[in-house]
């Protein structure tokens, strides 16, 4: 994950280190609002920003109260960006996108097919779009076209 890259959402964990200074120094679950409240700066809005430019914000805003504070920010963990697998895989449910993943490598991360799985069959619903996934012609090296990335917000569907 390049943290110049990445825009920060809500459930996103964020740690903000400040330099000799153990009380100013924590982590942040961003919040629905897409803002952290933090000491003596107050409420912050960091979500669709960076690390790198909370981290400036960060250092602008303690500025006024520190002499030429050294701060650093971290994304220390992904809770904004999911995809949803429902059906007939060994595990369903929510899972965090965290690095680009295809929607072979999702299958493969559920553990996989269950047995009567239909798997020239699976759906990926994105927003109105349905877009059809046919395993047997991904792996068999036919159509990888289809083996498409999944984008934040994905359900994939494995009848």
């Amino acid at each position: 994950m390049d943290p110049s890259a990445y825009k920060i959402g809500p459930e996103d964990a964020l740690f903000v280190r400040v330099w000799r200074d153990s009380e100013l120094t924590q982590g942040y679950i961003v919040r629905p609002d897409g803002k952290i409240t933090m000491p003596l700066i107050g409420e912050m809005k960091v979500q669709d920003m960076t690390p790198m430019e909370v981290q400036t914000k960060v250092i602008e805003l303690y500025s006024k109260f520190l002499n030429r504070p050294e701060i650093t920010v971290s994304l220390t963990r992904v809770g904004s960006k999911k995809y949803f697998l429902v059906g007939q895989v060994q595990r369903t449910g929510m899972f965090p996108l965290v690095v680009p993943t295809t929607v072979l490598e999702a299958i493969n991360g559920a553990g996989g097919f269950q047995e009567f799985a239909k798997k020239k069959n699976v759906v990926i619903l994105r927003g109105t779009q349905r877009i059809k996934f046919n395993y047997e012609d991904v792996i068999k090296g036919k159509k990888s076209e289809q083996n498409i990335l999944v984008e934040n917000g994905d359900h994939i569907v494995v009848p």
